[in-house]
């Protein structure tokens, strides 16, 4: 089982927990973390979210939020991108992990909990 918790960077040193991403191996599944839903901040952040707010949400692909955080597998050096971390099988949840998931046009990151 892979687990890995969705932050916010509100500041360059400050990290909100929003949820808990989990892969069993078969299907994924996101819940919120309850500090977040009682954060006046974070709750803002969860309105814009695509996840249920009261139940875990789950599904048998990677959710699109954090799929489209992944490089697009028509680039040209996309095999590269894999071969410079060592995935093997088109592992998406490997690659998210490896580059924390960061966009340049939002402050969401994401990081395994070992």
């Amino acid at each position: 089982m892979r687990r890995a918790v969705l932050y916010y960077r509100a500041k360059p040193d400050k990290k909100i927990p929003i949820g808990l991403l989990v892969f069993d191996g078969k299907r994924y599944s996101f819940e919120y973390d309850e500090s977040a839903l009682n954060n006046l901040e974070a709750s803002r952040l969860i309105d814009i979210l695509p996840f249920n707010r009261q139940n875990i949400t789950y599904s048998d692909k990677l959710f699109p939020f954090f799929s489209r955080r992944l490089p697009d597998k028509k680039r040209k050096d996309y095999h590269a991108i894999l071969d410079r971390f060592g995935i093997r099988n088109n592992a998406e949840l490997e690659l998210l992990l490896v580059n924390n998931g960061r966009l340049p046009t939002d402050n969401f990151e994401i990081a395994e909990i070992k």
